[in-house]
């Protein structure tokens, strides 16, 4: 299963996030599982990429490395900074920073390919 995101932020910032997650078959395993692998796999593609947009939207470039990734240590001194911000003002992190729901559309590789996503 992959997805894609596109980003852009106020500062400047446009990319394509893109996650993969690899359906494994098992074998001997009940009919139903398939179904249920392909749904765990979205449902993480999914998580992912939405959770990667609410960090590129609350901290934007300062938490990317060079090659436009999130870099784990930047995001961490962020979060760190935006907690502590947090306890000085005596609200929780969720107050300061929402976390969104961003729409997910199911395509087709063609379209995929047309938004150049691949």
């Amino acid at each position: 299963m992959e997805g894609a995101a596109p980003v852009a932020t106020r500062d400047g910032f446009k990319s394509i996030f893109c996650y993969g997650w690899e359906i494994e078959k098992v074998p001997d395993v009940k009919r139903n599982e398939d179904k249920h692998q392909a749904w765990r796999a979205k449902v993480n593609v999914k998580n992912i990429l939405n959770n990667t947009l609410n960090a590129v939207n609350w901290y934007g470039k300062k938490i990317l490395d060079r090659k436009g990734n999130i870099d784990k240590e930047k995001f961490q001194s962020a979060e760190l900074a935006t907690a502590m911000q947090a306890k000085k003002q005596g609200v929780d992190m969720d107050d300061l920073y929402q976390i969104k729901r961003f729409p997910i559309k199911n395509i087709t590789p063609q379209k995929a390919r047309e938004y150049k996503f691949i």
